[in-house]
């Protein structure tokens, strides 16, 4: 069973849907800075991979800060930042995809993230915010 949700009356450049194996997929454009409550934040203990599509250009700020169960992130070639505390405190992720049109990784995005054991930062990143992998093992 697939579960569906689109945030088209909230901002009507991203959707999202969240299958039952605990895959939630983003796609449009401009994803939003969301101040500590993504719109997806009610489903984050049933959240294990995030799947950006392409067309994304940017993940806001703490659009998926404290999932406690998230342990993959795809983020592909048309992303061209990762925003403040994006995934900030997501102690299971291990694995982060990252595309070669990121240019900046805000601060704090990957704070607390103390499973991260593989992640591959492109050479069209040029900037790194302060702490982005503090805490991280």
């Amino acid at each position: 069973m697939l579960s569906i949700f689109s945030l088209e009356s909230i901002h009507a450049e991203i959707e999202w849907t969240l299958s039952d194996d605990g895959t939630l997929t983003i796609s449009g454009t401009d994803m939003p800075n969301y101040y500590y409550r993504g719109p997806w934040d009610n489903e984050q203990d049933n959240i294990k991979k995030v799947i950006i599509e392409k067309g994304v250009t940017n993940i806001g700020d703490h659009a998926f800060y404290g999932f406690p169960f998230l342990t993959s992130v795809s983020i592909p070639n048309t992303v061209t930042t990762i925003g403040d505390h994006a995934f900030r405190n997501c102690p299971s992720l291990s694995s982060v995809s990252i595309g070669n049109s990121v240019t900046s990784i805000g601060d704090d995005a990957f704070n607390g993230c103390s499973s991260l054991t593989s992640i591959s930062i492109p050479n069209s990143v040029v900037s790194i915010g302060n702490a982005a992998f503090i805490s991280c093992i």
